[in-house]
């Protein structure tokens, strides 16, 4: 799990859900021009391996496969 996936992972850990809105303003500072495209890539990924769930277009929840109190050790670091 990278940096900013940790971040939305927490986000949505301590308040249940978050938006593309919302997850654009925590983690995409640093990419001017195409931050919406960038964290639209972070959270599809993080639909694909589980770890969110796509509750409507925009609007994000934990997914099925993470244990509501905690996250996998495999995916804490890449190395």
């Amino acid at each position: 799990m990278t940096d900013k996936q940790k971040v939305i992972f927490e986000f949505v850990k301590d308040n249940g859900s978050i938006t593309k809105k919302t997850a654009i303003e925590k983690i995409g500072n640093n990419y001017f021009l195409n931050a919406d495209k960038y964290v639209g890539e972070v959270l599809s990924r993080m639909v694909k391996s589980g770890l969110l769930k796509r509750v409507k277009k925009g609007v994000f929840t934990l997914g099925e496969r993470v244990n509501k109190n905690s996250i996998p050790e495999n995916q804490l670091k890449l190395f």
